[in-house]
């Protein structure tokens, strides 16, 4: 039976993924924005990257873990369990800014890395045992709008947190990042918990040990079905340039005279923004189908407005 858009069960794994991308951007931009006051400002760019590797990793190593563990158990139950991991994670990385441990911050930003890598599968396999198929597309673009709207507030709180909390001998409202971090997690919990639990697809899958070996069969796989894989292609390219952006804003921001971590908020704000509006664009435009046909459109508008940015002068943005 085909859920609508707005009964419980899909607004439940809708706001259950708001909540997880709402947190993992704060948490990866409050780790870089301590994590700067522990190096000289000639090295806090290698900071920038050692965030976001160190987030990101998880996503390559456990692709196979998290495609099993979508197909062998219920994905309800999987979500379930990553949430409550999410609280775990979210309390001891707080106590790690309390301290002002950084090897122990990235650590959990590598462990929520993981959880939203295992997470991931269960949440977009929900989604078609939850719809039908002339909804699937309007599903996927609003969940995409949902996480892009959380990765802009995200990164809004993370500069007021590292802003109003300050660090190296500045210490106030310490306990700010812990009620916030910990309590989005609980709220992800308590969201999570009315989903349905569907049918497991494949209850007798057995896990493979050779985590690599496993990858490069799964890309082999994936090779033979060559417009499956042109697709695959397509979204690796699309989320690197989205990357690269998004690092690149950082060290826009740095140059135009940024003081405090709030400030590189709206240029990060108008870069997802962009992505938002176009995914729930594609969905109403897709009229009930999966329409790849709008893919080199958007190729086609990434590259132009990529030039554009090369050509913006110097001073267009004013460091006063």
């Amino acid at each position: 039976m085909s859920e609508s858009l707005l009964s419980q069960n899909y607004q439940s794994l809708l706001w259950t993924s708001w909540l997880t991308a709402l947190n993992d951007n704060v948490f990866r931009w409050v780790a870089i924005g301590i994590g700067r006051d522990f190096f000289d400002p000639k090295d806090q760019n290698y900071v920038l990257m050692a965030g976001t590797a160190v987030f990101l990793l998880p996503w390559i190593l456990l692709a196979g873990p998290a495609g099993y563990l979508a197909d062998r158990f219920r994905k309800r139950n999987v979500i379930v369990v990553c949430k409550v991991i999410e609280v775990i994670v979210m309390a001891v990385g707080a106590f790690a800014i309390y301290i002002e441990n950084f090897p122990l911050l990235i650590t959990m930003v590598g462990l929520m890395g993981a959880q939203s890598a295992l997470f991931a599968p269960a949440k977009i396999g929900t989604i078609p045992e939850m719809m039908g198929p002339d909804r699937i597309s309007n599903a996927n673009g609003f969940m995409n709008l949902a996480s892009l709207s959380a990765t802009i507030l995200g990164v809004v709180v993370a500069g007021v947190i590292c802003d109003s909390t300050g660090f190296k001998g500045t210490e106030t409202h310490t306990w700010l990042p812990a009620a916030i971090l910990v309590g989005v997690a609980v709220a992800g919990v308590v969201v999570s918990l009315p989903m349905k639990a569907y049918q497991a697809q494949n209850p007798r899958l057995r896990f493979s040990f050779n985590l690599f070996g496993r990858l490069i069969q799964d890309q082999k796989q994936l090779y033979k079905n060559g417009p499956l894989f042109r697709v695959a292609v397509g979204i690796v390219i699309f989320w690197s340039i989205a990357l690269l952006g998004q690092l690149n804003v950082d060290q826009f921001a740095e140059e135009s005279g940024k003081l405090i971590e709030s400030h590189r908020t709206p240029l990060l704000v108008s870069l997802v923004l962009g992505v938002g509006f176009g995914s729930v664009l594609a969905g109403f435009m897709s009229a009930g189908r999966i329409e790849l046909g709008m893919v080199p459109w958007g190729a086609m508008g990434i590259v132009a407005f990529c030039v554009a940015l090369f050509f913006t002068p110097p001073d267009f943005i004013d460091s006063s």
